[in-house]
C-alpha cells in the first residue's frame, strides 16, 4: 500500500465515494419541511402520525428450483436461475409515534390503488374522528 493510500484511511478519507443529494429549486421547501419535522416531534393529541410512501416497479422474482435450508456446517443456497413474474407496487405507512409498519403490495400503481391503501389505514384507527391528509408528494396515475 502507497504512503498516501495509509494517509488516507488513517484519516478516513475516501475522495473516490460520492453520494449524490438533489436541491430543491421549490423556494417553500424549507418551510414544507420544517413544517412536516414539526408535526412529526409533536403531533396533535390523540392523533397517528403516518409517514406514507410507495416503491414501485419492483420485480417480482421467483427461484427456479427450491433453495436449499441451511444446515449444521452449510450454509443455505439457491438457484442462480429465476422466473419473473412481473412488477408490483409497495404502498406503506410507518406509524410515527408506534414505529409500526404497514404495508400492502399491489400489481399496478393506481389512484384506486393507493385510495385502497388509505382506506385501509382509516379502518385501522376506527377511533380517529376521520383521516386527514397532511401533504400528498406526489401524482399517482387515473
Amino acid at each position: 500500500m502507497s504512503e498516501v493510500g495509509r494517509i488516507l484511511r488513517n484519516e478516513d478519507f475516501r475522495p473516490h465515494k460520492m453520494r449524490l443529494w438533489l436541491h430543491s429549486p421549490d423556494p417553500d421547501f424549507c418551510r414544507k419541511v420544517q413544517r412536516i419535522c414539526d408535526l412529526y416531534h409533536h403531533p396533535p393529541d390523540g392523533a397517528h402520525v403516518l409517514c406514507v410512501d410507495e416503491k414501485t416497479g419492483m420485480q417480482a422474482l421467483g427461484r427456479r428450483f427450491p433453495s436449499k435450508l441451511p444446515a449444521p456446517g452449510r450454509a443455505g443456497r439457491f438457484e442462480f436461475e429465476y422466473v419473473r413474474r412481473g412488477t408490483w407496487s409497495l404502498f406503506a405507512a410507518f406509524d410515527i409515534r408506534t414505529g409500526e409498519v404497514l404495508g400492502e403490495c399491489k400489481p399496478q400503481r393506481r389512484a384506486e390503488d393507493l385510495m385502497d391503501f388509505m382506506e385501509g389505514l382509516a379502518r385501522k384507527y376506527p377511533g380517529s374522528s376521520g383521516l386527514r391528509v397532511a401533504q400528498v408528494a406526489r401524482e399517482i396515475a387515473p
